[in-house]
């Protein structure tokens, strides 16, 4: 998503949306650790210091690590729904998707060589 984070409320409409026009599974990842950007919160845009400064609590890499770690956790998830079984790899698809500060990451994860996911598709919104 991006740095509103999984709770703010344009997110989830776009999220319901997501589902409800694709009949996909959407599974949104906090990884703000409940600590999403808010102007009033922090004080200024996302073009101020302060902005910069509640990046730096969210370091790239632990980002990553979080999008990768939650993909493996959903996989795991549904092949123990699956019965464990290789349908699960034939009839699903997992894909990624992130606006700005998620876009980044996003894209950072999949140019990992190891990424675990797998992701069949990913769209990045960055501008």
């Amino acid at each position: 998503l991006d740095v509103f984070g999984v709770r703010d409320e344009r997110n989830l409409r776009w999220m319901d949306k997501l589902a409800a026009e694709t009949g996909c599974l959407v599974f949104a990842p906090d990884l703000f650790r409940t600590k999403p950007w808010d102007a009033e919160v922090y004080g200024g845009s996302t073009s101020s210091p302060a902005y910069e400064t509640w990046r730096s609590l969210h370091p790239p890499e632990r980002v990553v690590e979080d999008i990768r770690a939650s993909s493996r956790f959903l996989r795991s998830k549904l092949q123990a729904a699956a019965g464990g079984g290789t349908q699960l790899e034939s009839q699903c698809k997992f894909g990624a998707v992130g606006f700005c500060f998620g876009g980044g990451r996003v894209l950072e994860a999949l140019a990992q060589d190891n990424f675990a996911g797998p992701v069949d598709a990913a769209v990045v919104f960055y501008p």
